[in-house]
Protein backbone atom coordinates (compact mmCIF):
# COMPACT_ATOMS: atom_id res chain seq x y z
CA UNK A 1 0.00 0.00 0.00
CA UNK A 2 1.40 3.41 -0.93
CA UNK A 3 1.99 6.24 1.51
CA UNK A 4 -0.89 8.25 0.03
CA UNK A 5 -3.28 5.35 0.63
CA UNK A 6 -2.05 5.02 4.23
CA UNK A 7 -2.68 8.73 4.75
CA UNK A 8 -6.20 8.47 3.31
CA UNK A 9 -7.09 5.52 5.53
CA UNK A 10 -5.81 7.31 8.65
CA UNK A 11 -7.65 10.51 7.70
CA UNK A 12 -10.96 8.70 7.27
CA UNK A 13 -10.60 6.74 10.48
CA UNK A 14 -9.78 9.88 12.45
CA UNK A 15 -12.96 11.47 11.07
CA UNK A 16 -14.99 8.43 12.18
CA UNK A 17 -13.98 8.67 15.79
CA UNK A 18 -13.90 12.45 16.15
CA UNK A 19 -16.85 13.75 14.13
CA UNK A 20 -20.06 14.23 16.15
CA UNK A 21 -23.02 12.22 14.94
CA UNK A 22 -26.02 14.30 13.91
CA UNK A 23 -29.78 13.67 13.81
CA UNK A 24 -30.16 13.16 10.05
CA UNK A 25 -27.86 11.56 7.51
CA UNK A 26 -24.98 13.90 6.94
CA UNK A 27 -22.12 13.33 4.53
CA UNK A 28 -18.92 13.98 6.43
CA UNK A 29 -16.52 12.95 3.66
CA UNK A 30 -16.67 12.29 -0.05
CA UNK A 31 -13.41 11.74 -1.87
CA UNK A 32 -11.93 10.00 -4.88
CA UNK A 33 -10.48 6.68 -3.78
CA UNK A 34 -9.86 3.33 -5.41
CA UNK A 35 -12.37 0.62 -4.60
CA UNK A 36 -9.64 -1.57 -3.07
CA UNK A 37 -8.46 1.19 -0.74
CA UNK A 38 -12.03 1.96 0.23
CA UNK A 39 -12.60 -1.69 1.16
CA UNK A 40 -9.47 -1.50 3.35
CA UNK A 41 -10.99 1.53 5.11
CA UNK A 42 -14.02 -0.61 5.96
CA UNK A 43 -11.80 -3.43 7.28
CA UNK A 44 -9.67 -1.09 9.39
CA UNK A 45 -12.78 0.64 10.72
CA UNK A 46 -14.23 -2.71 11.81
CA UNK A 47 -10.99 -3.53 13.63
CA UNK A 48 -10.69 -0.14 15.32
CA UNK A 49 -14.37 0.15 16.23
CA UNK A 50 -14.36 -3.47 17.44
CA UNK A 51 -17.64 -4.19 15.70
CA UNK A 52 -18.72 -5.89 12.52
CA UNK A 53 -20.66 -3.71 10.10
CA UNK A 54 -24.06 -4.56 8.72
CA UNK A 55 -23.66 -5.02 4.96
CA UNK A 56 -26.40 -3.31 2.96
CA UNK A 57 -24.94 -3.88 -0.51
CA UNK A 58 -21.99 -5.99 -1.59
CA UNK A 59 -21.08 -6.47 -5.24
CA UNK A 60 -18.25 -5.65 -7.65
CA UNK A 61 -19.51 -2.10 -8.21
CA UNK A 62 -20.59 -1.01 -4.73
CA UNK A 63 -20.27 -1.89 -1.08
CA UNK A 64 -22.35 -0.15 1.55
CA UNK A 65 -21.92 -0.91 5.25
CA UNK A 66 -23.30 0.54 8.46
CA UNK A 67 -21.60 0.52 11.82
CA UNK A 68 -23.93 0.81 14.83
CA UNK A 69 -22.25 3.04 17.40
CA UNK A 70 -23.44 4.13 20.83
CA UNK A 71 -24.47 7.55 19.57
CA UNK A 72 -25.68 6.77 16.05
CA UNK A 73 -24.83 5.07 12.79
CA UNK A 74 -21.77 5.39 10.59
CA UNK A 75 -22.29 4.52 6.93
CA UNK A 76 -19.48 3.89 4.47
CA UNK A 77 -20.18 3.61 0.76
CA UNK A 78 -17.49 2.39 -1.64
CA UNK A 79 -18.43 3.09 -5.25
CA UNK A 80 -16.23 1.30 -7.78
CA UNK A 81 -17.85 2.92 -10.80
CA UNK A 82 -17.21 6.48 -9.56
CA UNK A 83 -14.05 5.56 -7.57
CA UNK A 84 -15.26 7.37 -4.45
CA UNK A 85 -15.76 6.80 -0.77
CA UNK A 86 -18.70 8.43 0.97
CA UNK A 87 -18.82 8.51 4.74
CA UNK A 88 -22.02 9.65 6.41
CA UNK A 89 -23.59 9.62 9.86
CA UNK A 90 -27.05 9.57 11.34
CA UNK A 91 -28.80 8.49 14.53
Amino acid sequence: MSGKNNYSILLFFSLFISFPLLASETIIQKEKMSFETCLKVIDISAEQLVTDPKILENNEQKRIVIFALADGLLKITCDNKESVIIVSTND
